[in-house]
């Protein structure tokens, strides 16, 4: 069967109804204010920050390394560390985390996003 989704990659931005759409000028998923509210609510290092950024970006392990130019074992260590320190197993579950972090600020009046 051929493949009939749409070549178009959509690894830096959100998709609704099919299009690509974008939270912030740079196309992450959170504005550039919005992550450092959420970097610092989460207590992570610099470096634990761009591999979280990067993973919620849809970014592999391989291609993290090759962005930030560190090996695959490092960035395996960086996820593995985040996973413990949050209690999570997996990096869905990263991810669902630091939503429920990003929500929680919006539910204290502390939401940056507009």
């Amino acid at each position: 069967m051929a493949n009939t989704q749409n070549p178009k990659s959509y690894q830096s931005v959100g998709v609704l109804d099919g299009e690509p759409t974008s939270s912030s000028s740079n196309g992450e998923v959170f504005s550039n204010s919005e992550w450092a509210e959420l970097v610092n609510e989460l207590s992570i290092s610099p470096r634990q920050a761009e591999v979280i950024q990067r993973i919620l970006s849809g970014r592999s392990d391989k291609q993290i390394a090759m962005d930030l130019q560190i090996g695959l074992p490092t960035v395996r260590t960086h996820l593995n560390r985040a996973f413990l320190r949050f209690g999570v197993q997996d990096r869905i579950e990263l991810v669902i985390y630091v939503f429920r972090k990003f929500r929680e600020l919006c539910r204290t009046d502390r939401c940056l996003h507009l």
